[in-house]
């Protein structure tokens, strides 16, 4: 059952990666555009992008802030946890050497026995250190995993709202922003997107002969045939390997 967990939550940080850089890719290329059209002049564009990134940088450094304090917190309980055990453990080593005492001759039996009891315990503490230090590696793993997936999640959502504000200072259309998701973002977030899409406008044919072409949706084009291109080389390669076999 954790095992299972644990690899849901691995193909979520995968997803989301793979949201992220597309969102990074539509946005970059946004900048790009904007910048050509010399929109980033503008002050108001200006203050929202520093306002983005200095709100970005103080809500990954929270997370990571909450994150080492949980750890901390985390790995004091497991320390608690080993002395408390090994306290327990040496507790019982010592009434069973007692008891061994109390029935010895000092015979080379006796001495056998006692050495034997002595290595047996000397395992014993080993066993439970191991055993507490595996533990603690994978509840460390598990907190860092959760903690990339609500980094991950919280980025996600700033990207999109940064990409929406982005798209109210450009002439771009609705439809041909629509087309430069599908060319760059290959997760599905179709929820988001159409919320983002809200914030662009619709350009009649007259105002997209004005505003000229992109290279927005030059470059959106382009990737969108290499994507493509990827795509039917890993099929014909797959079928090509059914063939041989």
């Amino acid at each position: 059952m954790l095992a299972s967990l644990q690899v849901q939550k691995s193909r979520e940080v995968a997803t989301l990666r793979g949201q992220l850089n597309a969102l990074t890719k539509v946005e970059l290329n946004l900048i790009d555009d904007l910048s050509s059209r010399g929109v980033l002049k503008d002050t108001k564009v200006k203050d929202m992008i520093d306002s983005h990134l200095k709100d970005m940088e103080c809500k990954i450094g929270e997370l990571n802030e909450q994150k080492e304090r949980q750890k901390t917190i985390l790995i004091g309980r497991l320390d608690q946890k080993l002395k408390s055990l090994e306290e327990e453990l040496v507790a019982r080593h010592q009434q069973k050497a007692e008891e061994i005492t109390d029935r010895a001759d000092k015979s080379p039996a006796y001495m056998y026995k006692k050495m034997l009891l002595l290595q047996k315990q000397k395992n014993e503490r080993k066993q439970l250190r191991d055993t507490l230090r595996i533990e603690t590696e994978q509840t460390v793993e598990e907190l860092e995993r959760k903690f990339e997936l609500i980094r991950l999640r919280e980025i996600k959502i700033k990207e999109l709202k940064f990409i929406s504000q982005l798209i109210q200072h450009a002439d771009f259309d609705r439809e041909e922003l629509a087309d430069v998701f599908k060319a760059y973002v290959r997760h599905k977030i179709e929820g988001r997107t159409r919320e983002v899409l809200q914030h662009a406008k619709v350009l009649t044919p007259e105002q997209k002969e004005a505003r000229g072409p992109t290279t927005l949706l030059s470059r959106a084009k382009e990737e969108l045939v290499r994507r493509q291109s990827s795509q039917r080389f890993q099929l014909t390669a797959k079928r090509q390997g059914l063939t041989e076999t």
